[in-house]
């Protein structure tokens, strides 16, 4: 399904420009420390699986500016378990089950349709990037706690650098800080702000 928006979100934004196809690209993100900035979640952690699409909206010499837009099939928001309860750690499919053995796991998708990128060639197979990304994720259980909803809005912002390599690709790397919040529209609304790393690869 989330794929299916991918595709309807890069028919409706019309034809490329000669020379101005869309890219492909995956990365995986996470987190091992949230912060407070506004709210008081402290104690999770969260690892995102993310496939994107870029294309290119502006060149100038060594500047380039992207828009991206981005689907999650995967995200998983961890926290420990209160040691008296009975809960199960997850039901179903339970991804990473063996990397938080008794934490309390809550598993989402999503889709972000809102995300420039800007790049500066300082190298030819080098260059440095940052990019912005709006979305919402929904989750199988309230998230960040108990009667926030299970629906985030997602707010990232990321830097990172970008090498081609010969034969493998354009491998990337970086950090971000990522914001989920349910925008009030839950009983609880807490916030989850997290400090992100993220790793990447586009053909």
């Amino acid at each position: 399904m989330i794929l299916r928006l991918v595709v309807a979100l890069s028919i409706l934004s019309g034809p490329p420009l000669a020379g101005q196809q869309w890219r492909p690209g995956i990365s995986v993100d996470a987190s091992w420390d949230t912060r407070t900035v506004v709210g008081d979640i402290r104690d999770r952690e969260l690892v995102m699986a993310t496939i994107e699409f870029t294309r290119p909206l502006l060149t100038t010499g060594r500047i380039a500016m992207r828009y991206v837009v981005a689907a999650t099939p995967l995200a998983v928001v961890a926290s420990p378990r209160a040691k008296e309860s009975n809960r199960p750690d997850c039901v179903g499919v339970c991804p990473f089950s063996g990397v938080w053995s008794g934490w309390d796991k809550r598993y989402g998708a999503g889709v972000a349709p809102l995300g420039v990128q800007l790049e500066l060639r300082v190298a030819r197979s080098l260059a440095i990037t940052g990019a912005a990304h709006g979305g919402a994720l929904w989750f199988g259980r309230s998230v960040p706690v108990d009667g926030a909803g299970r629906v985030a809005f997602e707010a990232r912002l990321s830097a990172g650098a970008a090498v081609t390599v010969p034969v493998l690709g354009r491998l990337r790397g970086g950090y971000g800080l990522l914001h989920l919040s349910n925008a009030g529209l839950a009983a609880r609304n807490p916030g989850l702000n997290a400090h992100l790393w993220f790793l990447g690869w586009s053909p």
